[in-house]
């Protein structure tokens, strides 16, 4: 009876865990420029949806928000929005963009 419960307790504990992915209703395409010492990211925005704009040094982990890039709003649909950061020499800086706010309205057709 013991065997029974270990794999019963370990399938209702994988039960619990949820995954929902949220698919865009278009693809974003982050530009990317280095001049110097500073990264120029940019981006068409959509008008009601916020953006926060992420960097990590260290290959993709330890993500963390860009200071002056955080709940930037388009006031209208395909605004380009520039962020300007400065970046240490010699670092490899990989940018990583979340929507943080409410997704436009679905279009009735």
């Amino acid at each position: 009876m013991r065997r029974l419960l270990l794999p019963l307790a370990a399938a209702r504990a994988l039960s619990a865990c949820v995954t929902e992915v949220v698919r865009p209703e278009r693809e974003t395409t982050l530009s990317v420029a280095r001049v110097g010492g500073e990264s120029i990211v940019q981006w068409k925005g959509v008008r009601g949806v916020s953006y926060t704009l992420l960097h990590s040094d260290r290959g993709g982990a330890g993500w963390k928000p860009v200071a002056e890039a955080v709940n930037l709003r388009a006031s209208q649909d395909g605004e380009l929005l520039v962020v300007k950061e400065k970046v240490p020499a010699g670092v490899n800086r990989r940018y990583h963009l979340m929507q943080t706010g409410d997704a436009p309205a679905a279009k009735k057709r």
